[in-house]
């Protein structure tokens, strides 16, 4: 592999007498594996050189991730000398040190966490969590927010409690109180968060580790069905959210293919993510998904637009050295499917280029509904299209159907009374 990325005898040299040539090797492969290119490659080879160095590592066996950043400010603030010009470590060249270094050692298993401080109740809490594995078939999803807000709640004590038993009905309501008043939880999250508590308890009661019936004295903020019209951007603004993107920069091409399918199809975030080379039937033009909801395959038929967009991206911007089957990866190595945090950063960005008030791709999936009402759609059509399990969740969009809106308002009442 050293042979392969240099071409100068002495580097050849340098880089195998280094220490640690295995490790080196195994982690510079990784990265060829995942499409870096040969300038990058150099470029991790000669850190690894600095960062055995730096951190020690014929000596110390093990790095904590605070060693890490100590010795990469200290090797970014030395200065160095070309020709007769000074030269200063940039924060780039810092911050490659720290993401290489994790990396690196990770790999090789001499990174070591610090121990994290034990949260309170956490034995308890990890019993809950497979009381909702296993019995009730909860999602991951529900399971790490449940817990979150479980570790969350018991915080608030700071220490001060010892026993499940020492809480009462009174410290609850002070904590939900607070969670209104001070950190401003909307009726609907604090629903969630009382909920939770109230399920906690009860489980609790059931394991006799607290007060009887303590689950039946939280209160749970009521909240309306349909109480709030889901907010959807006019379809205008959406033209001019595609329209941000019809250039021919690489960012520009990956976010026109995202941007049509989140706002014609309506498509989830996640749905988007697990996209994958093989849904594409082109030869019959029909997109297979796979509901992230339902679980549930459908299929689409592909528009031009759609259609065009992602073979523009795939043609011209998709690494062809890429092995993963998503459609959508991010641009630089080591390459991987894009998360959904990075989906959300793309739509935000481009909403707030057009100084419209953010929102993320969920607000296309809104207006991909408002727009099919409006234009007559029925509800069930819509249902199916959005890949609703009930009719329930599509009817709070009859809510919105502006036009009909708008001509019952243009009756004169006058005339009927």
């Amino acid at each position: 592999m050293i042979i392969k990325i240099f071409k100068q005898s002495a580097a050849i040299k340098r880089h195998l007498a280094a220490p640690l040539l295995r490790q080196r090797i195994k982690y510079i492969k990784y990265w060829d594996d995942n499409g870096a290119s040969l300038q990058i490659l150099r470029r991790i080879a000669d850190y690894l050189l600095v960062i055995i160095n730096s951190l020690n590592l014929k000596k110390n066996k093990f790095i904590t991730p605070s060693q890490i950043e100590k010795a990469a400010d200290k090797w970014a603030q030395r200065q160095y000398y070309r020709s007769v010009k000074k030269y200063k470590y940039s924060k780039f060249a810092a911050a490659c040190f720290i993401e290489y270094s994790h990396q690196f050692l990770d790999m090789i298993g001499r990174l070591k966490y610090p121990r994290k401080k034990p949260e309170p109740f956490e034995n308890q809490i990890n019993q809950y969590i497979d009381y909702m594995r296993e019995d009730k078939g909860l999602a991951e999803r529900t399971i790490n927010e449940c817990a979150c807000q479980l570790r969350d709640f018991f915080r608030n004590f700071n220490n001060k409690i010892q026993f499940l038993r020492d809480i009462h009905a009174v410290d609850i309501d002070d904590i939900l109180i607070k969670k209104s008043t001070v950190d401003k939880y909307s009726r609907v999250t604090l629903q969630k968060y009382a909920t939770t508590l109230r399920s906690f308890f009860s489980f609790s009661e059931g394991k006799d580790w607290c007060q009887r019936n303590l689950y039946k004295s939280i209160n749970v903020p009521r909240v309306y069905t349909h109480e709030k019209i889901p907010y959807s951007p006019p379809w205008n603004d959406v033209k001019k959210l595609l329209a941000s993107t019809s250039g021919n920069h690489p960012t520009d091409i990956r976010d026109r293919a995202i941007l049509i399918l989140l706002s014609i199809y309506g498509l989830r975030c996640s749905e988007v993510i697990k996209l994958r080379l093989d849904d594409i039937d082109w030869k019959k033009s029909i997109l297979h998904l796979q509901r992230s909801k339902n679980s549930k395959p459908q299929q689409f038929p592909l528009t031009l637009s759609a259609g065009n967009a992602i073979i523009r991206y795939l043609k011209k911007v998709r690494p062809c050295k890429c092995k993963l089957r998503e459609i959508f990866i991010c641009r630089n190595a080591p390459y991987r499917h894009l998360s959904k945090g990075a989906i959300w950063n793309i739509v935000n960005r481009r909403w707030r280029g057009l100084n419209i008030k953010h929102y993320g791709p969920h607000s296309l999936r809104h207006a991909c509904a408002t727009r099919l009402i409006n234009h007559g759609v029925s509800l069930k059509e819509i249902s199916d299209h959005l890949g609703h399990r009930t009719l329930d969740a599509t009817r709070i969009y009859a809510k919105v159907d502006l036009k009909n809106l708008r001509k019952v308002s243009d009756i004169n009442i006058g005339d009927l009374l």
